[in-house]
């Protein structure tokens, strides 16, 4: 079951990288119209100086944030404060790398659904309806 779980996971995966990916090109796109330049340091330093907010989004593997304790019930529970400590901790670095420009940047998280890991730190998925 657990082969099963781990490899039923990958379309979660794709299919979050490949719409992130995309929402990045469109945001991308949007900023090099406005500013006409396609120099990060430019578009940075525009951001920084205007009141244009401009939208991040963030690929967030499900795994990395979402703990379930398999024993709680049968088909597992979220532990709420450990997911929550681990999600603050991301959120913190994807904060950090937005630097002087934090302010003018939404970060929005795209996170893959079905799937988490146990309190031992296995992949698991949430069964159905997770």
């Amino acid at each position: 079951e657990r082969i099963s779980e781990d490899v039923s996971g990958f379309g979660e995966l794709w299919s979050t990288q490949i719409l992130t990916a995309l929402l990045r090109m469109r945001s991308n796109q949007k900023l090099v119209e406005k500013f006409g330049s396609d120099s990060i340091s430019n578009i940075v330093k525009a951001l920084t100086t205007t009141s244009h907010i401009h939208h991040n989004y963030v690929f967030l593997d499900a795994r990395r944030v979402i703990t379930i304790d398999e024993d709680a019930i049968k088909d597992g529970a979220v532990v709420w404060h450990v997911s929550e400590e681990k999600f603050m901790e991301i959120f913190k670095e994807e904060e950090a790398k937005l630097g002087d420009a934090r302010d003018s940047i939404l970060c929005h998280f795209i996170i893959t659904g079905y799937v988490a890991i146990n309190t031992d730190g296995v992949a698991v998925t949430l069964k159905r309806d997770g």
